[in-house]
């Protein structure tokens, strides 16, 4: 069983061939999005596995929602805000639901995380709090305790 590396005789690291490869498609697709790169080794950062990839904007129903976000209620969101509300309520967005939850954010005094689930739950068809409870058993007292 290979190791990710070993030391020689004269005490250098030695890393093997498939580790070097990892190593190298990692840094490949850190940079495809756009990774920083470390300045003493001229890698990114995320190859090496510190995990300084910055965020990939958003793609799909999500970057549509930030866009109008920050048309709609900019006063009170920053594009960050909008991106990271957009992110949270993703099932509305993909339940078509997301003109409706904009709405309510341009109403909102907040763009914190509480306003955006607040706003997801008035809407859509949990916004009456769901289907209602069972009924109760016809009987508090189990049938073999009588």
């Amino acid at each position: 069983m290979s190791t990710r590396a070993r030391r020689t005789k004269t005490g250098a690291l030695q890393v093997n061939a498939a580790f070097r490869f990892v190593v190298a498609l990692r840094a490949f697709l850190a940079l495809a999005a756009g990774a920083v790169l470390c300045p003493a080794c001229d890698l990114p950062l995320g190859a090496l596995g510190v995990g300084a990839i910055p965020e990939a904007p958003p793609v799909g129903p999500e970057r549509t929602c930030a866009e109008s976000c920050g048309v709609r209620a900019r006063p009170q969101c920053s594009s960050e805000a909008c991106a990271r509300g957009c992110n949270l309520v993703l099932d509305r967005l993909v339940e078509h639901e997301g003109d409706r939850v904009l709405k309510c954010m341009a109403s909102s005094k907040a763009c914190d995380d509480r306003a955006w689930a607040r706003c997801a739950t008035l809407i859509g068809a949990y916004a009456d709090g769901g289907p209602p409870a069972p009924a109760p058993p016809p009987s508090d007292v189990l049938e073999d305790q009588e």
